[in-house]
């Protein structure tokens, strides 16, 4: 039980770069690119980025506004043990773990969905180099 109630805040974030994209923005090349599906592949990828990163900024302000409070107030990290058994029949720790397990499962399709895009692009861009 204790390994369970400390996993949420342990959650591991998938941190994408885009770099390259931003360069290209800020340089004015993106506008060069002479492949249209090349440019919406990237774009797409781009919003997909974006969707990740603010589905992992809520589960973090979640995490920060109601189940660490919680969890600190109840359980001792250094012991790994519940100092509050009430703890566990509370309201937002029950309901935290059903927001996890429902957040974590979109953000992995989105994860699924962002490496797919990813792939497509890579043999967009390989097919219009001839490699």
């Amino acid at each position: 039980m204790a390994q369970a109630i400390y996993t949420p805040p342990n959650y591991q974030f998938f941190t994408p770069s885009d770099f390259t994209y931003k360069s290209l923005q800020d340089s004015g090349d993106f506008r060069l690119l002479r492949g249209t599906e090349i440019k919406k592949s990237i774009l797409r990828l781009d919003r997909r980025h974006k969707d990740i990163a603010q589905l992992q900024k809520n589960y973090l302000q979640a995490l920060d506004d109601g189940y660490i409070p919680l969890m600190m107030t109840s359980f001792d990290i250094v012991t790994m043990r519940v100092t509050n058994p009430s703890f566990l029949q509370d309201q937002t720790f029950r309901n935290f773990f059903v927001y996890t397990l429902q957040d974590t499962g979109a953000m992995v399709s989105l994860y699924r969905l962002a490496r797919s895009e990813s792939e497509n692009l890579i043999e967009r861009i390989d097919a219009r180099l001839g490699t």
